[in-house]
């Protein structure tokens, strides 16, 4: 059984699964997981985002900051530090 990606982790391959063109195969390299695990992280966190007004506002917060930084150099680093520093 595959251990659970901290939510940190999930919440990045969510904004860059929808936020960019990056491949699930460059995502899930980046992240140390298959294309196909990228693609269950993402349902997964979909159906968080119903259930969870607060964290749906979270990612509402953040992409508004990754309008500016998407563009940058390394878009995995920057969605990971803009996702824990607003939910940590």
């Amino acid at each position: 059984m595959a251990r659970p990606l901290r939510i940190e982790y999930s919440g990045a391959i969510y904004l860059l699964r929808t936020r960019t063109d990056m491949s699930l195969k460059q995502i899930g390299q980046h992240f140390g997981v298959s294309y196909a695990a990228v693609t269950q992280i993402k349902k997964s966190f979909d159906r968080k985002l119903c259930k969870d007004e607060a964290l749906n506002t979270l990612i509402e917060q953040i992409d508004a900051c990754l309008e500016s930084l998407i563009s940058r150099p390394d878009p995995y680093f920057i969605a990971y530090l803009t996702f824990r520093k607003f939910y940590l």
